[in-house]
């Protein structure tokens, strides 16, 4: 696109941004430029001393499967190593190298440079996503809990150890690890939560006041920037100021961090209540329109509900509680049954914070489980592996352990909601439940930025496998080609006109003007078994794209009507990444046949070709693509055929 045009469609995407919003990061970004911002932080000095104090807390007996996955990776730990976006492990000695990106072996060039003067995106360094991972201290509960697990001194050690070196290395405001809020709200919380495990958390030292103190003083001088970002990092760091303030306001031995402290917890909990019913929908979808975002957002605010009562501070207000719910919900909804992974929608950036199970980065189960019993007094999944989240938060007692006289546990029922199709029209999505499969289809609003071009977008699950599959993100600040095929139009299955994403790209991590999405037929399900949904929409050029979803007795049928554009419009299908073969008109697998026909006989071109797809950070692979293309208005038939067995039944 040309300088005019940029500026016309900035111009269209200010008002959906924000005008407040969008004028308070561009002076935020100033005033960074300037330097008037470095006065509001001024730098500290090295120190370090131990954090965590021995408690002689009893050993917790527990089952083999919650404690042997946790030893493995705490003895990595040892060995220096550091399982980042939970995926790669990475050698970066023990204690870390703190600035540090052990892909490239490259180092931030000037550590202790105050924060306000360091790069965003530094090509010579690569993503300061990979620099910031080990200073979020994920590693501090995981050591905090094989002390509590196994009563071995050497992980509590461990833990004092990597802490104090990095205060060491990292003095107050010095430095990349402090350039971003949320990195300094999450490290905060991974601290309190260790706390809590190891008993320090209502006997605190003065090394722990400090810690909190500092942090909190970082965040909430920043605290506007990451609300007008409209996204996790308003929840992150208010939970953050909130929760770190309680804590010194509890428990602070000097009178001035306490009234910092009652100051700063009654900012994170005005802003946390505001965050929260801003940015999750009635109908429980969150800002982001991301799975891994959502999780993060929810596994953030369990920890605040539980940590606030731990604190005896007041409950929130009852429509705080009430959008929670819904939240629990809607990712319960889109959790797969089989292994608890979900369709990988919009950004996907590795973060799985405040890990307190064995379960994998993409079982989203243990987030649901937790939430339910916390926010609705229920567990919704009868499986103890899913349950070691609610043990460490007081909510349930071991499943091997003795009753200990004394201990009260509120009974926590297995109630889990009723699984059906449902059409999250706030939040911009249909769920549509088949007999043998399930369905996910993006439908954007037009309220909040969108990650990814990916209007009309269709996941398809069966049997725990993602046959029709989104692209998750790999980097911010990697490949450019790969960044943006994961994130365009043709990183999903949709229809791709004029070999353009469905929006101009403005930015690394802006689209706009942005796309909505109009309904003609509202969910229909009949006898709860065959739903079908319609809509369409208009995009900047004069393309149009009509699609319909309908479930039946064999599979599925797609229908995508499609005008308006000058040379070709090309349906795509992202494939499980298994072998297909092209066959005419239709690809085909040992499970299923995907078939394309074009309406009234227009000629198409079908090819099988080669995409990409990222399930964690850092991380991409490549999948089969079954591409039809058209140079005229057509209507594509797509027939989704799953295999059956010798009786008929699909299997």
């Amino acid at each position: 696109m040309n300088r005019w045009q940029r500026i016309r469609y900035i111009a269209q995407t200010l008002p959906q941004v924000g005008l407040g919003n969008a004028a308070f990061v561009a002076w935020y970004r100033t005033s960074l430029k300037l330097g008037f911002r470095k006065f509001l932080f001024p730098s500290g000095k090295p120190w370090a001393d131990l954090l965590f104090e021995d408690t002689a807390a009893p050993v917790v007996a527990c089952p083999d499967y919650w404690w042997r996955p946790l030893i493995e990776e705490v003895g990595g730990l040892h060995r220096g190593l550091i399982r980042y976006f939970a995926f790669h492990s990475q050698r970066v000695g023990s204690p870390p190298d703190w600035f540090l990106n052990p892909f490239n072996q490259k180092s931030v060039g000037k550590p202790h440079l105050h924060w306000t003067g360091l790069k965003d995106f530094d090509a010579g360094l690569g993503d300061i996503k990979i620099v910031w991972e080990a200073s979020r201290f994920r590693w501090a509960p995981l050591l905090a809990r094989a002390y509590r697990m196994t009563g071995e001194h050497q992980h509590l050690e461990l833990l004092n150890a990597w802490v104090a070196d990095w205060t060491e290395k990292n003095p107050t405001n010095r430095g990349p690890n402090w350039k971003c809020g949320q990195e300094s709200g999450l490290r905060l919380l991974h601290i309190m939560l260790s706390a809590h495990i190891l008993g320090n958390l209502h006997q605190p030292n003065e090394s722990l006041m400090r810690f909190a103190f500092d942090h909190c003083a970082r965040i909430e001088r920043n605290i506007r920037y990451a609300v007008a970002q409209d996204n996790n990092h308003g929840t992150s760091e208010a939970a953050a100021l909130m929760l770190g303030g309680l804590w010194l306001s509890r428990y602070a031995s000097t009178e001035e961090r306490q009234w910092a402290g009652d100051t700063w917890s009654d900012i994170g909990r005005k802003r946390l209540e505001e965050r929260v019913h801003y940015l999750i929908e009635d109908d429980g979808g969150f800002s982001q329109f991301s799975v891994t975002y959502h999780r993060l957002m929810q596994d953030t605010i369990s920890l605040a509900e539980w940590m606030r009562g731990a604190l005896a501070a007041e409950p929130f207000s009852d429509g705080f509680y009430a959008k929670m719910r819904a939240a629990v919900d809607w990712l319960y909804q889109v959790t797969d049954t089989v292994d608890g992974d979900a369709p990988n929608l919009g950004w996907n950036d590795g973060s799985y914070e405040f890990i307190l199970s064995a379960q994998g980065y993409r079982d989203f189960r243990p987030s649901v489980q937790l939430g339910a019993a916390l926010f609705h007094k229920k567990r919704y999944y009868d499986d103890p592996h899913l349950d070691e989240p609610l043990f460490w938060y007081n909510l349930i007692p071991a499943p091997t352990a003795e009753p200990i006289k004394g201990e009260r546990f509120e009974p926590l029922p297995l109630a889990p909601p009723a699984r059906s199709s449902a059409r999250f029209a706030q939040s911009g999505y249909v769920l549509l439940r088949g007999p043998e499969s399930w369905a996910l289809l993006r439908t954007p609003t037009s309220k909040f930025r969108p990650p990814h071009a990916d209007a009309l977008h269709l996941d398809l699950w069966r049997n725990g496998q993602n046959i029709l599959r989104d692209s998750g993100s790999y980097s911010y600040n990697g490949d450019p080609k790969i960044f943006a095929h994961l994130t365009g139009t043709e990183g999903h299955n949709t229809v791709v006109f004029d070999q353009r994403d469905q929006m101009p790209r403005l930015s690394r991590f802006m689209f706009g003007p942005w796309l909505e999405v109009h309904e003609t037929q509202p969910l229909t399900d009949h006898n709860d078994t065959r739903p079908q949904w319609s809509g369409w929409y208009r995009d900047l050029w004069g393309c149009v794209h009509k699609r319909s979803v309908t479930s039946d007795a064999d599979g599925w049928i797609i229908r995508d009507q499609v005008s308006g554009f000058r040379h070709e419009a090309c349906l795509r299908w992202r494939l499980l990444p298994e072998v297909w073969q092209l066959r005419e008109n239709h690809v085909a697998h040992p499970d299923a046949t995907i078939q394309v026909t074009i309406e009234g006989g227009a000629q198409a071109d079908y090819s099988l070709e080669e995409g990409w797809e990222s399930r964690y950070y850092w991380q991409v692979g490549k999948l089969p693509v079954f591409c039809v293309r058209v140079q005229q208005p057509s209507t594509f038939v797509t027939k989704i055929v799953f295999k059956k067995d010798d009786a008929g039944t699909v299997v």
